[in-house]
């Protein structure tokens, strides 16, 4: 089958083409407090009589229902000058390096594993990867958490797929309407990120992630999206959480990364639209609370998913 195929093809490169969505894949799981009691995706940020930002949480996934949000969303967009997501979504390319970046060196997936283990992550392996599951001997277990998780949501090699994340769609709007495009991390940051995760955490959270049910999980966590619920998405990251250090490299590290560029843009006059994974938004360490806490008014806008 096409799926199949797709599986095959699967290497270094080409889990480097999906990167953009990646991290926010395997990271899905670790979500902070509810930001608000109000059902809402799209927070409108403002401070004194300055133009309004926007704030809006997405899900990096490619799903047709979930990836149509760019014309409801265009008229926010277009009160805007800046667009500002994750990555720039057309400006990261795979390469060797950062191929390399994504495996172990003088070590394997088995030295991290009893016997009993890495018979039960192998055998995990096969049944979703096929013969490719061999050939992730040496990735470092996050990648390989996250390469299963793109085949689960339909992410193949093909480069288009990734195209259709909302993100994606956002900045291309953006773009095409003139307003400039400033991403609020780097790709080397977001890769370092995941190297602040020691590979014995690694190793354990893609056996915990074995032990889970993860397509129950996703689609319950599709659920709390589409109704735009970041308490029920509080309620499954409690229920679900990885080690502290993750969360912390994952999350609140980068939340903070976020938060410090995002105050930079609009400082300098810069009306923003943020678009952003919809667990950065939640937490007492998120961006709806720490952007409260420098000073700004941020007010829930009565918008409801497009699905």
């Amino acid at each position: 089958s096409t799926y199949r195929a797709a599986i095959q093809k699967l290497s270094a490169m080409n889990i480097a083409k999906n990167l953009k969505s990646s991290i926010a894949a395997a990271a899905l799981l670790v979500v902070g407090h509810s930001a608000t009691a109000q059902k809402t995706l799209l927070f409108e940020i403002s401070k004194g009589n300055e133009r309004p930002s926007y704030v809006y949480g997405t899900m990096h996934i490619n799903e047709p229902g979930f990836n149509a949000c760019e014309a409801k969303l265009s008229g926010y967009v277009a009160k805007c000058t800046t667009f500002s997501g994750e990555l720039d979504m057309e400006d990261v390319q795979p390469t060797p390096e950062l191929a390399m970046k994504m495996l172990m060196l003088n070590t394997s997936l088995s030295s991290l594993y009893t016997a009993e283990e890495y018979a039960k992550v192998k055998a995990y392996l096969e049944e979703k990867l096929g013969t490719m599951a061999a050939q992730l001997e040496s990735f470092k277990p996050f990648w390989i958490m996250a390469t299963v998780m793109q085949i689960d949501e339909g992410m193949t090699v093909d480069s288009t797929a990734v195209d259709q994340v909302v993100d994606a769609r956002l900045q291309q709007s953006a773009k095409a309407s003139g307003l400039k495009i400033q991403p609020l991390e780097t790709l080397d940051e977001q890769l370092g990120a995941i190297d602040g995760i020691s590979l014995e955490e690694q190793a354990q959270m893609l056996l915990e992630s074995i032990d889970q049910d993860e397509d129950e999980l996703m689609d319950k966590m599709k659920a709390c999206y589409t109704k735009a619920d970041l308490d029920c998405m509080e309620s499954l990251y409690n229920d679900n959480r990885f080690t502290s250090s993750a969360e912390g490299v994952l999350v609140l590290n980068r939340n903070k990364t976020m938060h410090e560029r995002l105050l930079k843009l609009i400082e300098s006059g810069e009306s923003v639209f943020c678009a952003v994974g919809a667990l950065h938004l939640a937490g007492e360490e998120g961006l709806i609370e720490l952007l409260k806490e420098s000073g700004y008014t941020v007010k829930p806008v009565n918008y409801l998913p497009c699905y």
